[in-house]
């Protein structure tokens, strides 16, 4: 079995740990693969990206249930999390920054399942969201998912991951408007310019205050995958992302598995390693056709997948959290040349 075949049977012992899960609850819960149930209802956030998984599955390994699965799973979470006005599904009304970056995620399981899958009201529904989004108050973006008297980039950046692929499907001068404007502000209010990396959160007063390692990686790749849009990403180059990630990794974490949160100074603030950062860090690599990739795959695949399933922390057993398969099956596309 080759490296690669041994993590496609990866994609698929996660893809039975989500339908397992599916067909007990009938959505998806916080976590997979466990008898133990959260007393608080899954988020929003669970439902999405589990979406995102089935529809990625499906074109990855030509398994046609996951697009029925994934339409069945739209159906069943849209009366629960969704408002239904007008005819049609919208988002809830909700504008902090945790909203935000679940609405970013509504958007994109909404536009690739509409791109595979039928579903009665879907394109309504899509066109709902995007309204709510390209409406809403720019600054809302900003705001920090856990509070604070800071600006945030991470629901910013998901939001212009949601709008590339929407455009990449729908393109409307509009969309295109709003991603140039999301790599504007990133670039004018958010980039190290002399360290080459985006800061995570800044100050008010435009004090660079935290920087995160996995979500320069991550945004490395979003730019690299959607360099054909034509459109203008102002003075964000993955390269430089990529390349001052990497510096950063191999000065502070090497040998060891990379954690994400670094200070002002650009120091570790954690060596908690966190399956998400180094998945996102290979996917970088492989976009970027580094010759690291390859054995970085080995290893990734030996550390955090023990059983076939991914572990949340290097080294430490715990549930698996349903969120953390969209990261895995995003890295197996990068990894397979799929995307």
């Amino acid at each position: 079995m080759t490296t690669l075949d041994r993590f496609q049977a990866i994609l698929s012992r996660y893809h039975d740990a989500l339908v397992t899960a599916l067909e007990s609850d009938g959505l998806v819960p916080e976590f997979l693969a466990t008898a133990t149930r959260s007393d608080r209802p899954p988020r929003l956030l669970c439902q999405t990206r589990g979406i995102i998984y089935l529809v990625h599955f499906q074109l990855a390994c030509a398994h046609p249930p996951a697009a029925k699965r994934a339409a069945e799973l739209y159906e069943a979470m849209r009366p629960r999390y969704l408002r239904h006005l007008g005819g049609r599904y919208t988002p809830p009304a909700q504008h902090d920054g945790g909203a935000r970056y679940e609405l970013a995620f509504l958007l994109n399981a909404q536009v690739q399942l509409a791109e595979l899958e039928p579903v009665e009201g879907l394109d309504d529904d899509l066109n709902a969201t995007l309204d709510d989004i390209l409406s809403a108050p720019f600054d809302t973006w900003l705001q920090p998912r856990a509070g604070g008297d800071f600006l945030e980039l991470n629901a910013l950046m998901h939001l212009f991951e949601a709008l590339t692929i929407t455009q990449r499907y729908r393109p409307q001068p509009r969309i295109a408007a709003h991603i140039e404007r999301i790599a504007r502000v990133a670039s004018e209010r958010f980039l190290d310019t002399e360290h080459g990396l985006l800061a995570e959160r800044i100050a008010e007063d435009g004090r660079l205050l935290e920087y995160d390692l996995g979500h320069n990686y991550e945004w490395a790749s979003l730019l690299l995958l959607n360099a054909d849009l034509g459109l203008d990403f102002a003075a964000l180059d993955p390269k430089t992302l990529c390349s001052a990630a990497e510096r950063v990794t191999l000065e502070s974490f090497a040998p060891r598995m990379i954690s994400n949160q670094l200070d002002a100074e650009r120091r570790p603030m954690a060596f908690d390693a966190r399956i998400w950062v180094n998945l996102e860090r290979l996917r970088c690599l492989a976009l970027s056709g580094s010759p690291q990739a390859e054995p970085l795959l080995e290893e990734i695949l030996d550390a955090y997948f023990p059983a076939d399933l991914p572990e949340e922390y290097l080294g430490q057993r715990g549930p698996i959290k349903s969120t953390t398969g969209y990261h895995v099956i995003e890295c197996y596309r990068a990894v397979a040349g799929t995307r």
